[in-house]
């Protein structure tokens, strides 16, 4: 009894990808993931849509923001999004539950008002999707162990905590 209630909760699960997707690795991710929180180009979608598709399934994806505007971080530029949202909402195994973004390397002395700002700003391109184009874009996932608190505090859905539970980052 015991092993099969173990299978029981194992299996109510929910497994996030929350790194860089490689379309060759696609059909793996699709397997094995319930949510994709990496979509950042209509390539990736409609190799992740193509692969959903084979295994009839509707794949959950959050599109990746790079809410900086680093050019060494990965995600679609803000004032680009609403374009790719748009070229990504016909394809039919995929589900846009949200937004998705990692915020700026940034020391911790200004971190605060800076996460903040950036967080903001997501959740305005969130309200902003959702009322121009009729969506119900309910995710957002920001926030690490650095800054869950201003992350929650702002609307996020899902915070990724690591470093707090696995030990400290080291800063490069």
């Amino acid at each position: 009894e015991t092993i099969s209630t173990f299978i029981e909760d194992f299996n109510k699960l929910e497994l996030h990808l929350i790194g860089p997707l490689q379309s060759n690795k696609a059909k793996f991710a699709v397997r094995m993931f319930d949510f994709i929180h990496t979509v950042d180009s209509l390539k990736l979608a409609e190799v992740i849509s193509k692969e959903a598709k084979k295994i009839n399934k509707i794949q959950k994806v959050l599109v990746q923001v790079n809410i900086s505007e680093e050019p060494q971080k990965s995600g679609v530029a803000p004032n680009n999004l609403k374009d790719l949202i748009v070229s990504i909402l016909p394809l039919s195994n995929i589900q846009i539950t949200g937004l998705m973004c990692i915020g700026r390397d940034i020391d911790i002395e200004s971190q605060s008002q800076i996460r903040r700002e950036e967080f903001v700003h997501l959740r305005g391109l969130q309200e902003e999707l959702n009322q121009d184009l009729g969506l119900k874009l309910d995710q957002l996932s920001f926030g690490m162990s650095d800054d869950y608190l201003i992350a929650i505090e702002e609307g996020s859905t899902m915070v990724r905590i690591g470093s707090a539970i696995f030990g400290e980052r080291k800063k490069v």
